[in-house]
């Protein structure tokens, strides 16, 4: 983003500092070998948010989606050799399907517990984990609460 301001920077100050011609080398967006990229796959093309979290499409074909879930009064104590965990959380679809490989996603939790993953995951879920604790911390109820992110592709 720094890069593409400093550029649309440069632009106006061509535009109405030096009255200069501007040509397409001027406001191309480089890569580190100096070669400029098509804007195309620079730019976002689509973005939204649905009951499901939120959206980024970039014209490159990446795609960027999160969603923050809360699972309330979640039980944690099912005992598990030396920590206890609670049920299956299911955290339902991507806001929008991946194509291609699986996405990279993280899930990150907000209070003190773990997050253990059950691998459940799809091109257009984001699956399911296990809220887990160090034994003897369990408890009867808590909030649960996560947020999730995920990169892949949403066009070959």
């Amino acid at each position: 983003i720094n890069m593409l301001v400093s550029k649309i920077m440069q632009v106006l100050s061509n535009l109405f500092g030096l009255n200069k011609k501007i040509n397409a080398n001027d406001i191309a967006l480089k890569d580190l070998n100096n070669k400029a990229k098509i804007l195309n796959d620079c730019v976002i093309v689509d973005s939204g948010t649905n009951s499901n979290g939120s959206w980024i499409k970039y014209g490159n074909g990446t795609m960027i989606c999160h969603k923050r879930q809360i699972f309330s009064n979640t039980p944690i104590k099912n005992s598990w050799g030396n920590v206890v965990e609670s049920a299956k959380l299911s955290l339902g679809d991507f806001p929008q399907p991946f194509v291609g490989n699986y996405p990279n996603f993280f899930i990150m939790p907000w209070q003190a517990f773990f997050v253990e993953r059950s691998y459940t995951a799809s091109l257009t879920s984001w699956g399911s984990f296990y809220a887990v604790r160090p034994g003897g911390s369990g408890t009867d109820g808590m909030d649960v609460t996560v947020s999730c992110f995920a990169i892949g592709r949403w066009k070959e």
